[in-house]
């Protein structure tokens, strides 16, 4: 975690104008302007901030002379947002600024969209020319950790944790310098600018997604059981029926193995560093094979009015031709969508936009936004998704026993996917025990898992999700004293539920429990086929699993035992219980039974 001095963590906010003079007789060039606001970065907020910051700080090494782009985990909190708004209006109303810069600096104070990107820096370290000038400002950078030296045309001030600067740079660049006496760990910038169109995709920081394959998580076993996962409850959590949207206009799926089936636990979790609004009117438009995408997201919040919330996103949802499932539940909002990538860039806008009033106490600026594309090996056609349904919950995810989620309690310590990678690598030589804890369903499980060498595998045997609570009480495994408890799942969802029934259950103060950070799709991302992860991940939509490259065959024919993978080949299902089961070609029709009820 990056070091934060004590001092000037609650500096109070005061505003400081940068000047500069020129010693010669030469008339000075006019000194771009910054406006620094000091401290508007409390102590708490500066933590939020810091918690999100991968622990291996994006690879920086401890000599780097320079800088580093950072993905921080769930994208800015809010606070941050709400600070470089504070710095922009403070900037507005300087006397230094006027005109069209000081309106631009009003807008971005406002409600104009912004957009987020990371750095590190070590001492000693510096990065010039972060942003391209013509097009991401005026900027707000905020600092976290060592203090620097921040410079623009001829004007320089010094940054001390929790400080924000803003500065309009239409023609120059500005320059960071961390002083090499500035102490040990990093300094750590936040830079927000006016995010870009939706559509443009040329932008230095990727503020706009890029495609990148996105896994779904599913809890449903599809077989056309309660929706909410609730048991059968038809209230939505607040006593009241729930009188879920469903769109009349779109196909209905009769296959129940498709993402038809509502994702209860999906970690309907790019990146969500981009603050944007925008008008969705005229993004409704029917995508061919090619531009078609799908958005998985999901976020823990408290809503104002939850049921207006609910009938606005139908609405949006209807009006840009998306299907798919949303839950707006008590505790936050979890989805898939389907459609053409400019609607559901619209909707992205239009979503994080509306957050912002109906969130109580926060917005959905940081939501960890997550994109797909068609498999290229089969018919885009068929891998759709088709209905739309969006409905009151009581949960994000189903796991009634534990309640809603409650993220100040409980929390399991967050890793990046390198440092994941680096726990499994040292597994066997270190001296506390690492074991491995999947909080998938066995049926994901069968195509594709993590392994290492010398690391423990504790993961339960679960039909869905929701068995999570019984099964810890029922098959507790033997946890080291002292374990470090890799815990992962598709996207990072489950994983807020599954480690607070694991703390319950145990009750030990020994365990170390950590979370994959954005899950096996992060873990792709960044390591590809060339990780500890074997096989592909299940996906609950037509692809039903992907992989990077070519991937090892981990699964095995329930009937014959062949190395098998590809649940549409027949899409068997066990006679007794109904789970999904894999069955190759040779061996389709046969009457098969799972593990669990041939155990």
């Amino acid at each position: 975690m990056v070091e934060v001095p004590a001092a000037s963590l609650l500096a109070p906010m005061q505003r400081l104008e940068v000047t500069c003079t020129s010693n010669t007789t030469k008339p000075a060039p006019q000194p771009e302007p910054l406006h620094v606001v000091r401290g508007v970065l409390n102590a708490a907020a500066q933590r939020a901030v810091l918690a999100r910051v991968p622990g291996d700080l994006g690879g920086l090494a401890a000599d780097a002379a320079e800088g580093v782009r950072l993905d921080l985990v769930g994208g800015p909190p809010a606070e941050a947002f709400a600070a470089a708004r504070a710095v922009f209006r403070a900037a507005a109303a300087s006397p230094r600024f006027a005109g069209g810069v000081a309106a631009r600096f009003r807008d971005l104070g406002g409600s104009a969209p912004l957009a987020c990107a990371a750095a590190a820096y070590r001492a000693g370290g510096g990065m010039a020319a972060h942003v391209d000038a013509g097009g991401c400002k005026p900027l707000c950078v905020l600092n976290l950790g060592l203090a620097c030296d921040f410079g623009a045309a001829a004007a320089t001030a010094r940054l001390a944790p929790g400080d924000g600067a803003a500065l309009d740079a239409a023609a120059t660049l500005h320059s960071v310098a961390v002083p090499a006496d500035a102490g040990a760990g990093a300094r750590v910038s936040l830079m927000f600018y006016a995010a870009p169109a939706p559509r443009a995709r040329d932008d230095d920081f990727g503020d706009v997604p890029d495609g990148a394959a996105a896994l779904f998580d599913g809890d449903g076993d599809g077989d056309g059981g309660d929706d909410d996962g609730d048991g059968g409850d038809p209230s939505d959590g607040d006593g009241r029926a729930d009188a879920s949207v469903e769109s009349k206009g779109a196909e209905a799926s009769a296959d129940p193995s498709d993402a038809s089936a509502d994702p209860s636990d999906a970690d309907a979790s790019d990146d969500g560093r981009v603050d944007p609004s925008a008008d969705a009117s005229d993004a409704s438009d029917a995508s061919d094979d090619g531009d078609y995408r799908v958005l998985l997201f999901y976020a823990y919040c408290r809503w104002r009015d939850r049921r207006a919330f609910r009938d606005a996103q139908a609405a949006l949802c209807e009006r840009l031709g998306l299907a798919g499932r949303l839950r707006v539940a008590v505790d936050g909002l979890n989805g898939t969508l389907g459609g053409s990538e400019r609607a559901l860039e619209a909707y992205v806008a239009a979503t994080t936009a509306a957050g912002r009033s109906a969130v109580d106490g926060g917005s959905l600026d940081g939501v960890d936004w997550k994109w797909g594309e068609a498999r290229g090996d089969a018919p885009v056609a068929g891998q759709r998704l088709r209905g739309l349904r969006v409905a009151l919950a009581k949960e994000v995810v189903s796991l009634t026993s534990c309640g809603a989620v409650d993220l100040a309690r409980d929390a399991a310590r967050h890793v990046s996917p390198g440092e994941f990678h680096e726990l499994l690598r040292a597994g066997a030589a270190r001296e506390r025990a690492v074991v491995l804890f999947d909080a998938r369903n066995v049926y994901e499980r069968r195509v594709g898992l993590f392994r290492a060498p010398g690391v423990a595998d504790a993961s339960l045997p679960l039909r869905q999700f929701g068995d999570l609570p019984r099964a810890l009480r029922e098959d507790r495994k033997a946890l080291p004293t002292g374990a470090t408890v890799l815990m992962y799942c598709t996207g990072g969802v489950r994983c807020e539920q599954a480690s607070r029934a694991l703390a319950a259950a145990y009750g030990r103060d020994d365990l170390d429990v950590v979370q994959l950070a954005g899950g096996i799709h992060r873990y792709h991302e960044r390591f590809g086929a060339t990780g500890f992860f074997a096989g592909k991940n299940f996906v609950f939509d037509g692809r039903m699993a992907v992989a990077p490259g070519e991937p090892e065959v981990v699964g095995a024919c329930a009937t014959c035992g062949a190395a098998h993978d590809d649940y549409a080949t027949a899409r068997a299902r066990c006679g007794t219980c109904r789970m999904r089961v894999l069955q190759c070609a040779a061996c389709a029709g046969a009457a098969v039974a799972c593990e669990l009820c041939a155990a």
